[in-house]
């Protein structure tokens, strides 16, 4: 049987009424291109109108999540309505854009858990070219968010930019240390082209 680390959720609630099971497998299927052989189980709650999706294997459902939350639109009573694609333990992913291999995954972990429950870490990897399979120098997490994550984190005295979905962006102001003031960040915040480009990047 498959964790909540490997299952993942899908929100029809923002529909003004519960949707057909044959509209709603055909989304699954034609939208999120999950393979076949990946699927181990589709549940159509009747006490709600989210669809739960257990799928083999947790890396497996974290790439669904990174591809697919909030990208695809459901049309319903002639109304277009965007789909959350999330994680049924409630984790997000967080990219750590720029710290080097000193800092260790128990570095990390002793950081993010003043901001919740750290369920792993773990390195990003190339998938095409001649490097293939070797790290691309990005370390992501993937944590149940209890107080916000700011935008600039601190760690063993190196600074790298989190980002993550539905995360509030914020940025450090000039010479101080970001772990001590903030402020939301706007177009004439120096750092506003790194998040219009991860934004786009990432979706």
């Amino acid at each position: 049987m498959a964790t909540r680390e490997a299952t993942l959720r899908l929100d029809f609630s923002k529909l003004p009424v519960r949707p057909p099971v044959k509209e709603v497998m055909e989304f699954i299927a034609s939208k999120l291109c999950i393979a076949q052989d990946q699927v181990t189980r589709i549940h159509l709650r009747t006490t709600s109108v989210n669809v739960h999706i257990d799928v083999k294997d947790q890396n497996v459902a974290l790439k669904i999540v990174e591809d697919h939350d909030g990208k695809h639109n459901f049309m319903c009573q002639g109304s277009e309505y965007s789909i959350p694609v999330v994680m049924d333990d409630g984790s997000v992913l967080v990219k750590l854009h720029d710290l080097p291999s000193r800092i260790s995954d128990e570095d990390i972990k002793e950081y993010f858990s003043k901001h919740g429950k750290v369920m792993n870490i773990f390195e990003g990897k190339w998938t095409e070219g001649l490097y293939a399979g070797s790290s691309n120098g990005y370390r992501f997490v993937r944590i149940v968010v209890e107080k916000p994550i700011p935008s600039f984190v601190d760690i063993r005295n190196t600074t790298t930019l989190a980002t993550y979905k539905g995360q509030k962006p914020t940025c450090s102001f000039p010479g101080t240390s970001t772990e001590l003031r903030y402020h939301m960040i706007d177009q004439s915040c120096p750092n506003f082209k790194i998040f219009l480009n991860d934004i786009k990047a990432n979706g």
